[in-house]
């Protein structure tokens, strides 16, 4: 027997057992967000991994040649796991994939790389209602009206750890699904309903049965699951319970199910930090399942009263250990926006657009006024709303629509992608240009007629409730570049943005014709052409997409100002989908936003859901998300740009904006990327605040009359008239340059990696070889991509980058090379060029292989004349005819380079970890919790770990992440730490031993000794080194040594931004017998801080 839950979704309450009531017309309390194109419930409890069936009733009205066109997925449970990554996006999913594949699909994945597909060998074709089935267990077996068609074999494993809290079934076109009913065991085949005139029947293993077009569900409880006492706990992991404002109260939600007779606790451990580590903590809490109390919600207080991003991890276990699991999110809380102060006319600046299965009050939240419709969200696309001649269905856009509306957004409507019965099919040249050739959504309109009636119906209806259409993606993704969004000419383009803007003033005359959103990634001369035909008279809104850069977008808004110079500009798609490193990120995002207002834009739409401002799995924000709504919260409350400041030395600070505030107030936006700043103003211009890009208060102090303020990244300066800039000082100690492992590029990916520029390199590879080629490549020395550089033999082809040497010394310029092809006499280099004196420091390559990366390397001296002058680094081809892959290349001082043990084989590094007794970091000095002695910021935290070349040799620094990372030994200060360190073990013969250290608060005249290392050899004999105070040994405190000496040393800047010194000294075995171990010890007249060692075979 089982025990049947009733819920009618939209209507009324679902009552699980005698427990607590989950009201799914509260969402997100509950935790699913109802949408009108989807049916969506819980999967623990509903889905079993191991084995199970799912039955569907489908209406399919749609032709099989207009299928095609998008990803349409019929069921689809996604994973809530970091584990997965983009690509994996699916745990169990019934789908028809985008041409060229065909035919309806099923897909199991157990983790990242490990999955499964089944080719069902079904393709829908307007075949009306019937009934499909796929089962799972010990094979995967498919069912068209109750008959088996395909089955396969598979082993896979998956976990209902990985599996997110819910499912989801398309409700819409091509599916129109009637009908769903789930079971947990495999059904056999005589058990598989086919007769669609009879109604699905529970049986003994039901879960789940929903009908009358998926509005009542009937929840069921099988036998075994309440034999078994079935039970699980997961987060909640819902868009809309991970975002927040200061005051509001932060909490992480969890999904409870208990459908067994005994009740069920879990100790739950969260642990959290602040994006900017500043802010950590844990607390543990007990959650009670009670008996039979089915599915119920909870709720952890999160003690997050200030604003920022929290990275939260989740550790929960039940008490019977059947249960144990790690989870992770992500939880922004924003600011408060000054709600004393109006918002002004830049208000409206900041929009976005999201995927269908997103709420569109996660934007809304961050400060977007308008969600554009595209990416994972075809509401408005022509093959959407009328796939056959006559037929539309406006289902998924009014729904669309709806939603934006009630969240409190406008809507920016992408019309466009005819349907195959509408679209002429080009030539197979330009089909095969890209792989989006093949799609009808990308062949241009056969009829102008036909397009305008489609422009008509859909602005008609949506009067008053949508103003604004833009009019094709990107349409110069066309020939004769790659045809990825449209297959016509100019021409052809013209011709539909006229009709479209006389269609839809007719329609509806107050609403406004977006032009397309050109991409500037290929086939610029469409650009001028529709220009010079006339475009600016057919649309209200310039627009452009910023994939590239605002210096690269800066020709085509003079060009629209020229041709329209009345009309107001837009950018509606951008994100820096190839920039990996996060800071990075965060950066170019508030510099775009700035230098796009600077050149007019007013409006700008981020295309970064759910991929880059959030997570795809755990559906968190990412920080990208959090800044951007601190952006937004500023920006909001000026009226208009004002200006941009001009000092010394300004051409090194990208953001130095200001615009006036709706009080008459300035916000100025000042940053330099990569660097920290210090700002010193003249007090006379009212400063009010400063805020960090965080929306973190920056601590302002004055000296010697004048006001200083310090922040590591962007900040927000608010004042009561323009800043007075005195000066502004990149807090930067080495020399700087960008991208070296060319993970970060600009511009659009559906171009292909040949559209894509590596940021911070300017790119010289037709300027003397005309077919000369650079682009991104996957073949990588490690991370994503390599940049693959490629000759004809006509002349140079390289990539160059500037940078500012700050300070004399030993550098290093390398990079990882594999050659791809030699087509006669390549020679690649690197080089060094120093643009003052015209030296060249330039290296040949001729020792690289097509099997392996080779990392090789050009040692280069830079005198105190250098010292900050620009210099530019150089890679690639000098002559000859051929290919090369480029990663990873590193220009910097030699101490700065992470090694490899192989790189120094004639050395040998003895292990210190057991003797070490102490940490680099200390917070706070004399607090008793340890770390470095406990002396505060007087510390080494900002050595970074791994094996660095200091001093001509090689030594590894240890990772204090990982444990101790030094050893402290006792001294005038801190006269209770040990004398004497532990044994070191060393086993080995060596020609010498170095040694890496550092003395503190030495009380010694010069000579005399502070310290020793005593050696042991295998005979039992010993031999001392010792350490005598201004000999081969200093106090660490940089100004007090000798300036010879302070040339020499090692040094270090501390977080209290004091400059330390470390020593090395050898001593030579000149027996050259076996040593067994070694041990330091301390005189006790000064701290003694020893990091490393090694010995020279």
């Amino acid at each position: 027997m089982t025990y049947k839950i009733f819920l009618s979704f939209f209507l009324s309450i679902i009552t699980v057992f005698a427990g607590q009531l989950i009201d799914f017309s509260k969402a997100p309390a509950n935790g699913i967000n109802q949408k009108a194109s989807h049916f969506r419930y819980f999967a623990p409890g509903i889905i079993n991994p191991a084995e199970g069936t799912l039955e569907f009733t489908v209406d399919i009205k749609t032709p099989a040649e207009s299928l095609g066109n998008e990803w349409n997925f019929l069921f689809l449970l996604q994973p809530a796991s970091t584990e997965f990554q983009i690509g994996a996006n699916t745990l169990i999913g019934i789908y028809l994939p985008q041409l060229p594949a065909k035919g309806l699909k099923v897909i199991f994945r157990e983790n990242q790389k490990k999955s499964i597909t089944l080719d069902t060998g079904f393709t829908p074709d307007n075949n009306g209602k019937i009934r499909l089935a796929v089962s799972w267990g010990k094979k995967f077996v498919f069912y068209i009206n109750g008959t088996k068609t395909r089955e396969q074999a598979y082993n896979l494993s998956l976990g209902e750890n990985f599996m997110t809290y819910y499912f989801n079934v398309e409700r819409f076109s091509p599916y129109n699904t009637e009908e769903i009913k789930i079971s947990s065991r495999e059904l056999a085949a005589n058990e598989i309903s086919g007769d669609i005139s009879d109604p699905f029947q529970a049986d003994e293993s039901t879960t789940l049965i929903v009908s009358s077009g998926l509005t009542k569900a009937e929840h069921f409880i099988p036998n075994n699951l309440k034999a078994s006492g079935y039970h699980f706990l997961l987060p909640i992991q819902n868009e809309l319970l991970q975002i927040y404002s200061t005051g509001e109260k932060t909490v992480n939600t969890l999904l409870g199910v208990n459908f067994g007779k005994t009740p069920v606790a879990y100790q739950l451990e969260i642990a959290w930090n602040d994006f900017q580590k500043k802010r950590n903590g844990n607390l543990t809490q007990k959650i009670e399942l009670p008996s039979f109390s089915g599915y119920t919600v909870h709720t952890v207080s999160l003690p997050f009263s200030k604003h920022g991003h929290y990275l939260i991890k989740t550790f929960l276990q039940s008490a019977d250990n059947k249960i144990t699991a790690r989870h992770e999110n992500q939880i922004s809380v924003l600011p408060l926006s000054e709600t004393a102060l109006k918002d002004g006319k830049l208000a409206s600046y900041y929009a976005s657009s999201h995927s269908e299965d997103w709420s569109p009050a996660f934007i809304k939240k961050q400060g977007a006024t308008c969600n554009r419709s595209w990416g994972n969200n075809p509401a408005f696309r022509w093959h959407e709303v009328e796939p056959v001649k006559g037929k539309f269905d406006f289902r998924r856009t009014d729904s669309f629509v709806q939603e934006c509306l009630d969240s409190g957004l406008e809507v920016l409507a992408v019309l466009g992608y005819a349907p195959y019965w509408a679209g002429e099919e080009p030539s197979e040249e330009i089909k095969k240009s890209h792989e989006k050739g093949i799609l009808p959504r990308s062949w241009k309109p056969k009829s102008a007629a036909e397009w305008g009636n489609y422009v008509f119906k859909t602005v008609s209806r949506y009067k008053g409730k949508v103003k604004y259409y833009e009019i094709y993606n990107e349409v110069d993704f066309s020939p004769p570049g790659p045809a990825a969004s449209f297959c016509g000419s100019a021409e052809d383009y013209f011709l539909l943005l006229k009709t479209s803007y006389e269609q839809a003033k007719k329609a509806d005359p107050e609403c406004k014709i977006l032009i397309s959103g050109f991409s500037t990634m290929f086939n610029n001369e469409m650009i001028d052409k529709v220009f010079e035909m006339g475009a600016a008279r057919y649309y209200d809104i310039w627009n452009i997409h910023a994939y590239k850069g605002a210096d690269k977008v800066l020709p085509f808004t003079q060009k629209a100002l020229k041709f329209g110079p009345d009309k107001p500009m837009w950018q509606t798609e951008q994100t820096w989908l190839n920039v990996s490193d996060q800071q990075k990120r965060i950066f170019l995002n508030i510099d775009l936003y700035v230098n796009l207002l600077e050149q007019g834009y007013g409006r700008f739409f981020n295309f970064a859901i759910p991929n880059i401002f959030s997570q795809r799995f755990t559906r968190s924000p990412e920080i990208d998300y959090y800044t951007a709504g601190v952006f937004s919260l500023f920006l909001r409350k000026c009226d208009s740009f004002s200006g941009k400041y001009s000092f010394t030395d300004d051409s090194v600070i990208s953001l130095r904006h200001y615009f006036k505030r709706t009080d008459g107030s300035y916000l100025s936006v000042i940053g330099a990327e990569g660097s920290a700043l210090r700002t010193e103003l003249d007090p006379a211009c009212g400063f009010i605040t400063a805020s960090d890009i965080f929306g973190q208060k920056c601590e302002s102090k004055t000296e010697a009359g004048v006001l200083v303020t310090e922040s590591a990244d962007i900040m927000y300066i608010i004042s009561k008239s323009p800043l007075m800039i005195k000066k502004i000082i990149k807090l930067d100690e080495q020399a700087f340059y960008q991208n070296g492992g060319f993970e970060d590029y600009r511009g659009d990916q559906m171009g292909g990696l040949s559209g894509l520029i590596p940021i911070g390199w300017t790119v010289n590879d037709k300027k003397f070889d005309k077919k000369g080629k650079i682009s991104a490549d996957r073949e990588a020395q490690s991370g994503k991509y390599a940049l693959a550089l490629s000759s004809e033999g006509n002349g140079r082809v390289y990539v160059m980058q500037p940078v500012k040497i700050l300070k004399p010394g030993k550098y290093q310029l390398s990079g990882y090379f594999k050659l791809r092809k030699n087509d006669g006499d390549l020679k690649p280099h690197m080089a060094l060029y120093i643009l003052e004196s015209k030296k060249m420091h330039e290296k040949m390559i001729d020792k690289i292989s097509t099997d392996n990366y080779i990392r090789l390397s050009h040692d280069i001296e830079l005198a105190d004349a250098d010292a900050g002058k620009p210099v530019v680094l150089i890679f690639g081809i000098k002559s000859g005819a051929g290919e090369i892959l480029l990663d990873n290349i590193f220009f910097g001082l030699e101490e700065n380079i992470t090694f490899e043990p192989a790189d120094f084989p004639d050395y040998i590094f003895p292990d210190m970890k057991a003797a070490m007794n102490d940490t680099f970091s200390d917070e706070t000095a004399d607090d008793g919790q340890g770390g470095f002695a406990d002396l505060g910021s007087a510390n080494l935290s900002m050595l970074k770990p791994g094996i660095k070349k200091i001093n001509g040799l090689p030594f590894n620094i240890y990772d204090e992440k990982t444990g101790k990372s030094c050893i402290i030994l006792a001294g005038v200060k801190r006269p209770n730490l040990p004398r004497v360190s532990g044994k070191i073990p060393v086993n080995s013969k060596v020609k010498n031993l170095s040694f890496l250290y550092t003395a503190l608060w030495v009380k010694a005249q010069a000579g005399e000794q502070l310290g020793n290392v005593t050696v042991t050899f295998k005979n039992g004999k010993k031999a001392v080194h010792p350490l005598l105070f201004r000999q081969n040994i200093f106090d660490w405190y940089v100004p007090s040594l000798p300036d010879q000496v302070k040339k020499e040393c090692f040094k270090i800047s501390a977080p209290d931004k004091s400059e330390r010194a470390l020593f090395t000294s050898t001593w030579e075995n000149s027996s050259f017998e076996e040593i067994d171990h070694l041990e330091f010890s301390s005189d006790g007249k000064g701290l003694l801080v020893f990091l490393s060692l090694n010995g020279k075979k």
